[in-house]
């Protein structure tokens, strides 16, 4: 984008922003803006925000991944991959795996490392008689 496309990108996002703060979309549109001013940091924190809006759509993670992979947040970008197939029904797994590969690429389904933010969120509390 040129330096005024850029400028009138802000000016309207920030009145979205201002208008309704709490529309879903904002923080992937914002995420890709600073992308496109090379603030991958301010990107990858507006992704991060998209999901936490949307943790249970799909979409918004591959979406979000794809703003990690450009960022060069690749370990980022795995986890939200992972997350984008693991609700999805044995019989339609391999398709939205390739669509995933095809979008993120070859290696968005490698293992990632296990975190606090990628553990079961439930568990199994067991007392001493």
């Amino acid at each position: 984008m040129a330096q005024g496309e850029n400028e009138q990108a802000r000016t309207e996002l920030a009145k979205a922003d201002e208008l309704e703060p709490r529309l879903q979309v904002l923080p992937l549109l914002w995420a890709q803006y600073f992308l496109g001013v090379g603030d991958s940091d301010t990107a990858a924190d507006r992704a991060r925000q998209a999901v936490e809006r949307r943790p249970h759509h799909w979409q918004t993670r591959l979406q979000a991944a794809q703003i990690f992979r450009a960022a060069g947040r690749f370990e980022e970008m795995r986890r939200q991959a992972h997350r984008v197939i693991e609700p999805v029904s044995t019989d339609q797994r391999e398709v939205i795996r390739e669509h995933v590969l095809r979008v993120l690429g070859p290696t968005a389904l490698e293992a990632v490392p296990y975190t606090h933010l990628t553990l079961p969120t439930t568990c199994r509390l067991v007392l001493p008689l």
